[in-house]
């Protein structure tokens, strides 16, 4: 799980997604000697958002390895630089959303990893990044063919919360009255955009979520 530090004439070396550094090849040796080093702040935005797109992949197909992973996460401070946040339940509350996905049964859940604190049902939260408060309705646990409603969740805990109306794929919440943001994921602009336009009232009822239910919506694309 690798990137490219630089290209062409200003190629650096790769950064390791997994263990967090940029090898660097010695050309005396031709490539076969390699040196671990720190990723410098330059790469800090672009490996970030690599590594929230692996964590966020390995999500889909395990909690387990994805908790291996996400122990710590790399935060933006208040002077700009990037520092890791380890997790601490004596901290002030503070995780990252990073999934979101429909259910049929509660609408949208809010995958979320808690870096610091604890959350739980009923509590306000205020969402930096949108700069909005948020009001958790509902945290659950989700196993591969259950899911358990939990009271509360702490530092290290992975949950789905229920409620959160202006919460994106991301976004960071804290506790009301801080000021945390977790260094964001960034996504390429797509390449191809598609559009669907009805082409009768009773299409366009479908896509606005108009239909009752009974009978599928039918259409032409």
């Amino acid at each position: 799980m690798q990137i490219p530090a630089g290209k062409e004439a200003e190629f650096e070396g790769i950064i390791d997604l997994v263990e967090q550094k940029l090898l660097v090849f010695d050309e005396q040796s031709l490539g076969q000697d390699v040196e671990y080093r720190e990723i410098p702040a330059r790469y800090a935005e672009e490996f970030t958002a690599a590594h929230m797109m692996l964590l966020e992949k390995l999500a889909d197909f395990d909690e387990e390895i994805m908790e291996k992973y996400l122990s710590d996460t790399p935060v933006v401070d208040a002077k700009g630089e990037v520092v890791t946040r380890k997790s601490d339940v004596k901290e002030g509350f503070a995780g990252l959303v990073f999934k979101l996905m429909f259910d049929s049964f509660v609408e949208n859940l809010a995958f979320l990893r808690v870096y610091s604190g604890k959350v739980a049902v009923g509590d306000k939260v205020y969402n930096p990044v949108k700069k909005k408060q948020e009001k958790i309705a509902k945290i659950m646990r989700l196993h591969a063919n259950k899911r358990e409603e939990v009271n509360e969740v702490s530092a290290g805990d992975i949950a789905a919360l229920v409620g959160l109306k202006f919460t994106t794929t991301g976004d960071t919440l804290c506790a009301k009255g801080e000021h945390i943001v977790l260094d964001s994921m960034d996504f390429p602009e797509p390449v191809i955009g598609v559009a669907i336009e009805p082409q009768s009232k009773a299409e366009e009822g479908c896509l606005q979520g108009d239909g009752d239910g009974r009978q599928p919506c039918r259409g032409t694309v």
